[in-house]
């Protein structure tokens, strides 16, 4: 870092959201007063080059999970796809909830863990 007589400056970037780290877990952490977080994730292909995987995700009480699109249809080894979930509150709860979301093509099953927390106000 360069300090000087203009060292004073503004970054207009943004911080991305944390919970688009592209982790294998999913954490969806709803502050006060938002009701719908959509989380994005890249998947590379490490498979058969032609595979074929589809959603399956874990009922919560609290909220509905939707992900988009719910098929991937790999073309080529390490082809990269990506695709969206997006948390919808139904219930704000009182404890955190956990599930997964599990991409299945008949042979293999990739589980991502979901943690969904509810923040009160203090």
């Amino acid at each position: 870092m360069v300090f000087g007589k203009f060292s004073n400056r503004t970054c207009h970037l943004s911080l991305a959201n944390p919970g688009d780290l592209n982790y294998p877990a999913i954490s969806a952490v709803f502050p006060e007063k938002v009701s719908v977080l959509t989380l994005h994730r890249t998947v590379t292909n490490v498979g058969s080059p032609i595979s074929n995987y589809h959603v399956v995700v874990s009922s919560f009480k609290g909220a509905v999970v939707k992900v988009e699109p719910a098929q991937l249809n790999f073309t080529s080894k390490n082809q990269k796809l990506s695709y969206k979930v997006t948390f919808k509150t139904i219930s704000r709860q009182k404890a955190p909830e956990f599930g997964s979301l599990i991409w299945k093509d008949g042979t293999h099953k990739v589980r991502s863990p979901i943690a969904i927390t509810w923040l009160a106000s203090p």
